[in-house]
């Protein structure tokens, strides 16, 4: 430090970095075992921890050891001798292992996967009356599916079992008898997984684009069952993004086939000792993509973003003005939000996305899109006094979740870009980094100098931070903190207003 008269003083801070965080693995979502006859009139197997690890982690303090155990049966502190399970007849069936991962100083973290332990034939393990049957419920991208219902039905009894990490096993069945498998899994349709995007596969797929070749994503696209794939199930899906309706009218929310053959249901006949069925490959209806379960309604870390171009201008009272709306041959949804003292009249497209638009929640200023490209669309409104469009038009996710899907794929976060012919060449750009903990910069670019306004505001619109810029022609850049956004976390959103543009995008606040 130095004062006014030139002196220095040093002071020396000693601290210490210490790692407070243990590593945690990345398990492989669920495996199968064969039991080997042990000689004795049982079965046995061996299983290591290596064969669960789907990605190696990295720990500050060195190497990281892992140990496996089955769920349960974990002792207070992991070992990291602990690396194989030993199985025998006793954990027949689906197991819910647990997995750690130890660095150097004894921290510890687990995940939770899934094993079926099966026996090698009929023979192994069965020293009792009775028989088994079990099996898997995975996806077509071999994700195991949690909580579906199984139903296991032949003469004379009827049972149901929740599938856990995707296995089912039932037990003590009748040897000889036939038995039928059927799974049913109805939740709500996911709209983190079930967008926009896969209405555009769809429709590249009728008009010859780009056609659907796996079977799968074929099954998931035909959600009026009608054998076929065709603009109803494009109108059908589209209404659920839409939120005009909360479930397909054809089907359950998931299907379920076995074998090539695509069978519903699986019937074993003659049943003898303990058998393992065929996989059920579960069909998430309208998801055509295939989008992961991992990924449903998550925010993407570094994902671009994507803007409508809408030309600003003067609302006068009680006039129907006609807005353009620009769009590009990518896709997009979400919901527009009007300002009080704004009505919304009616929104009209042409070409395919006639049907885009709901408009039940546009008497509380709300409009749902989803748009799968092409032409652009027109937004009538009428304003009770003269207000400027920019700051009456916003974009929400209260009714269809906002973003959009680029021709390149993937993807990306949707804004709003006013602009003007004077301001055609200001732009507002993507914080960096995003997601940011500490602090994060803004940039925009303006056609000509003047002040700028930037407005920070949370997920309900409540300002957090307003930034009057001194802004020059060109690029600018803001940075702003987290202490001064009053420590909130989450989704955010900036805007940039200056003189003839508005421009708005989201970031992310961890």
């Amino acid at each position: 430090a130095t004062d006014g008269c030139g002196n220095t003083a040093i002071d020396l801070l000693i601290f210490e970095v210490v790692d407070c965080k243990a590593p945690t693995p990345i398990c492989i979502n669920g495996l199968t075992v064969t039991l080997m006859p042990d000689g004795e009139g049982g079965g046995m197997a061996a299983i290591w921890v290596s064969d669960f690890i789907a990605s190696p982690v990295t720990d500050c303090n060195g190497p990281v050891k892992y140990a496996i155990y089955i769920d349960g049966e974990e002792p207070v502190v992991p070992n990291p001798l602990d690396t194989g399970l030993v199985l025998t007849c006793d954990e027949l069936g689906p197991q819910t292992i647990r997995i750690y991962a130890i660095d150097a100083t004894g921290q510890a973290d687990y995940c939770l996967t899934s094993l079926l332990v099966q026996a090698f034939n009929p023979t192994v393990c069965n020293d009792g009356p009775g028989s088994s049957l079990s099996g898997a419920v995975m996806t077509p991208i071999d994700e195991m599916l949690n909580d579906v219902e199984v139903n296991i039905t032949s003469a004379g009894m009827n049972s149901m079992n929740l599938t856990t990490g995707g296995l089912y096993s039932f037990v003590d069945l009748t040897n000889g008898d036939d038995y039928t498998l059927e799974p049913t899994h109805n939740p709500g349709i996911d709209l983190g997984r079930v967008t926009t995007a896969d209405l555009i596969a769809i429709s590249r797929h009728i008009l010859g684009l780009q056609e659907i070749t796996d079977t799968y994503q074929l099954l998931a696209a035909d959600v009026t069952q009608e054998q076929t794939v065709n603009i109803l199930d494009i109108i059908a899906i589209r209404r659920v993004i839409l939120g005009l309706d909360a479930e397909f009218s054809s089907t359950n929310s998931w299907r379920f086939y076995a074998t090539d053959e695509l069978l519903e249901n699986w019937t074993e006949n003659n049943l003898e000792g303990n058998v393992v069925a065929p996989d059920f490959v579960a069909v998430e209806m309208g998801n055509v993509n295939q989008t992961a379960l991992s990924l449903s309604g998550g925010e993407s870390e570094g994902r671009g973003s994507e803007n409508i171009a809408i030309e600003d201008m003067i609302l006068s009272p009680n006039v129907e003005t006609t807005i353009t709306v620009t769009t590009n041959d990518g896709g997009f949804q979400g919901t527009f939000q009007v300002a009080p003292g704004v009505e919304i009249i009616d929104v009209v497209a042409a070409d395919a996305n006639a049907t885009a638009f709901n408009l039940t929640q546009a008497a509380s200023g709300l409009v749902a899109f989803s748009h799968t490209g092409g032409e652009g669309f027109e937004l009538t409104l009428r304003a009770s006094a003269d207000v400027k469009l920019s700051e009456v038009l916003s974009l929400t996710d209260r009714i269809t979740t906002t973003e959009a899907y680029p021709v390149a794929g993937g993807v990306a976060d949707l804004g709003l870009s006013f602009v003007s012919a004077a301001t055609a060449g200001s732009e507002l750009f993507q914080n960096s980094p995003n997601p940011f903990a500490t602090q994060t910069q803004i940039a925009f670019n303006l056609e000509v100098a003047g002040t700028a306004t930037l407005l920070v505001q949370n997920q309900n619109g409540q300002l957090l931070r307003s930034y009057e810029i001194d802004a020059a022609a060109g690029r600018n850049v803001q940075t702003i903190t987290r202490q001064e956004l009053g420590n909130v976390s989450g989704v955010l959103t900036y805007t940039i207003i200056t003189e003839g543009f508005t421009a708005t995008r989201k970031m992310i606040l961890q």
